[in-house]
């Protein structure tokens, strides 16, 4: 029964919470999509204002700008602080910085009000409900798992120091230094801070309880190696380990052979499952590809727990080769890649001939909405019954394309955000995207790249709340086509597509900072 008692939180479990019990539940809380819009839209609306914060490629500014918005919220530096300093700065290339950035995060807070609320703000909320409301009266806090604090939450955190009847943090810290291993050196002065605040709001400060024992690893080896590995004096193990293996291998082909072949061992000899497994790595970037292929080749289940770029995701593809062939005018790469995607009613066979026709008659541009009348062999003295065939097969892959393209071009011109969209998902309806969706997944998940099916329906979901958020911002605000394929581009590319395990016993693929060691051995 005293368990129900217990709430655990992080930081933003706790801000709903608090919204909660004060009935300040937030409304139309934007994603990070829609903040990526919103701020490219404040970058356009200061174009002419900006001198040094201007570039060509608003996308990778919008990135920067996100960057910053973060780090000012983070750290709760204001824009009225920006503009203070700006005043004071002598360098005047740092001085134009300090006062666009300033600008631009006020204009973006302006537009953002008008409509919608930023989870970045969250703390700050907090923060401003918790002076008014003493909501952790009676409540005994217990902070774990952090190394450090950013200046948002220590905020919050004194306050709620100061409310509850007592607080209890901790830290990982060296029991046997003084304090000053760099190692450790982010949780001392994470301690130093909370010991400041204690001290400056009279709390009262308990003597630390040092944890010497270490419960962590069920292996003595692994419990030595963490206690040794970073010091200076090092006392040698007379025992030669069991549990810890060096292998020094020529490439990371051999290494993940290595592993595999130990995970095979410790399943077959050592009654292992797989989920018992985790391996763990310091970036998993380099290894896509590899892993997934020794793995497949060993036949071992496996989760990576890693993103996925959503950008080369085949609906994706589709709509980004839509608006570039409308764009550029009939680019023959972005033809051939719209085509490429699979998801047209065109088979492999028939694509094959369309795309060297192309080339061996150099189509390009506006020849693709002329018909297609050459011998798709080149020039040739004969024209055969077979030509002429494959000259009709290549002629109506071109319609299938090129008519309802250009319809979709003329009709998307003088349109607002909303009736560009409509025409987009029509235009989807009219290719018959969703049906070649299903008919890819059927193919996906009967043959043996299971889980990849699942994830093009998860794609196309994901597309079409792309549509609904970039509707919701821009609405019946007149745009360019132009315009629109870059505020949709920014909201499609914020999209983090994750991985989902495919079966329950599978070994996890994940890096030191993600990893949760739970039930693995």
């Amino acid at each position: 029964r005293l368990s129900k008692n217990i709430k655990a939180f992080g930081f933003s479990r706790l801000c709903r919470f608090v919204f909660e019990q004060t009935s300040n539940r937030p409304q139309n809380v934007i994603d990070s999509g829609t903040r990526a819009v919103i701020m490219n839209i404040a970058l356009e609306q200061l174009t002419e204002k900006l001198k040094l914060l201007k570039t060509k490629n608003t996308k990778s500014l919008t990135e920067i700008m996100l960057q910053t918005l973060s780090d000012c919220k983070k750290n709760s530096i204001s824009t009225d602080t920006l503009y203070e300093v700006s005043k004071n700065v002598e360098n005047e290339t740092l001085k134009t910085k300090l006062y666009e950035t300033a600008l631009i995060l006020d204009t973006f807070d302006a537009i953002l009000s008008q409509s919608y609320v930023d989870p970045l703000d969250d703390l700050t909320r907090l923060y401003n409900i918790l002076l008014e409301n003493n909501i952790f009266d009676g409540y005994t806090v217990f902070v774990d798992s952090f190394s450090g604090f950013s200046a948002q939450q220590l905020k919050a955190l004194r306050l709620i120091m100061s409310q509850s009847d007592s607080v209890f943090v901790s830290l990982t810290l060296d029991p046997e230094s003084d304090g000053r291993e760099e190692v450790f050196a982010t949780s001392q002065s994470t301690y130093k801070t909370l010991k400041n605040i204690a001290k400056s709001d009279s709390i009262d400060i308990k003597t630390p309880v040092k944890l010497a024992e270490n419960k962590k690893f069920s292996n003595r080896e692994l419990s030595l190696l963490e206690k040794s590995v970073f010091r200076n004096n090092i006392k040698p193990d007379s025992k030669n380990p069991e549990n810890i293996i060096l292998y020094q291998a020529s490439d990371r082909y051999e290494e993940c052979e290595f592993v595999a072949r130990q995970i095979k061992h410790m399943i077959i000899d050592e009654k292992y499952l797989y989920n018992d497994i985790s391996v763990i790595c310091h970036d998993t970037e380099p290894y896509n590809g590899i892993i997934n292929t020794v793995f497949e080749k060993y036949e071992i289940p496996y989760f990576m727990d890693a993103h996925s770029d959503i950008e080369v995701k085949p609906v994706v593809r589709l709509v980004n080769s839509i608006f570039r062939i409308i764009l550029d005018n009939f680019e023959r790469d972005d033809v051939i890649s719209l085509l490429k995607t699979g998801l047209t009613t065109n088979s492999p066979q028939k694509i094959s001939l369309f795309e060297n026709y192309t080339y061996i008659w150099n189509i390009n541009n506006s020849a693709f909405k002329s018909e297609f009348t050459q011998n798709p062999k080149g020039f040739s003295s004969t024209f055969s019954d077979k030509d002429k065939k494959n000259l009709e097969t290549v002629e109506k892959v071109r319609k299938s394309i090129v008519e309802p393209l250009l319809d979709f071009g003329e009709s998307i011109k003088n349109k607002n955000g909303r009736e560009i969209t409509e025409l987009l998902y029509k235009l989807l309806t009219e290719l018959k995207v969703q049906d070649a969706l299903n008919n890819m997944y059927d193919e996906l998940e009967n043959g043996v790249e299971k889980g990849l099916g699942a994830e093009q329906i998860r794609v196309w979901n994901f597309l079409m709340e792309a549509f609904d958020k970039t509707v919701a911002v821009i609405g019946d605000t007149p745009v360019s086509p132009k315009r629109y394929y870059e505020l949709l581009s920014v909201q499609i590319s914020s999209i983090e597509l994750m991985q989902i395990p495919q079966t329950i016993d599978s070994v996890t693929i994940t890096t030191a900072q993600r990893v949760r060691i739970s039930k693995q051995k």
